[in-house]
Parts: structure tokens; sequence; C-alpha cells
């Protein structure tokens, strides 16, 4: 099967930042590839396994979420995120960033302290 990289990249991003639980069978499924062609394509384009590279785009959408809408509870964005409870969550944010998704949400309010604000 042919199939443009830059394509195959792009919608593994829209369907990641949205539901960041899927696993690369899950994608490789919906795009019609296979998990060892997700897995080089993102090997070969983003320099990094899909693992981390899922995680990336989980703290991407964690941070835009924290961002648009501070008020929203950890359970909130695990139930937007597809999380099956808030310590799914938690244990994903921990395992990317090192931090809890509170203090990561503490130090997002640090770092850009007037897009926080309410």
């Amino acid at each position: 099967m042919s199939y443009n990289k830059q394509v195959l990249i792009d919608e593994l991003q829209t369907l990641l930042s949205s539901t960041p639980t899927l696993t690369v069978s899950e994608l490789a499924s919906r795009l019609g590839v296979s998990p060892k062609t997700i897995q080089e394509t993102v090997k070969v384009l983003k320099s990094t396994c899909f693992r981390k590279y899922r995680e990336k785009l989980l703290l991407l959408k964690v941070r835009e979420l924290l961002n648009s809408s501070p008020v929203l509870t950890i359970k909130e964005i695990s139930i937007m995120l597809g999380y099956s409870s808030s310590r799914s969550l938690a244990r994903a944010v921990r395992r990317a960033c090192g931090v809890s998704p509170v203090e990561f949400r503490s130090w997002i309010k640090k770092d850009n302290p007037d897009r926080i604000a309410s």
C-alpha cells in the first residue's frame, strides 16, 4: 500500500489530540495501515518512538485544556480525553513529564500566569 508519511502523521496527530488513549493497534485499524507503518513513520518524521510521541501530544492537549478552561477538574479532563478514570490520566501525565496533573497545572500557571488568569 502506498501512503504519504506526512499525511499519516497529520492524521495521527488529529486522532491522538482528541483521544490520546488510542493504542498503535487501534490507530492502525482506523487508518488502514499496519502498526509497524505507524511506528516507523513516527520514528522517521518525529525522531522518537510512538509512545513518546503520544505522550507529547497528551501533554500538549492537557496544557491546552488547562489554558483555555483553568477551572476544569482533573476528572473532567480525563473524561474529555477518553481515560477511564482520573487515576489513569494521572499515571499517563506522570509517565510523560514526571509530575502529577495537579503539579503540571501549577507549573503551567507559573509558566503562563496571564493565560490562566480567570
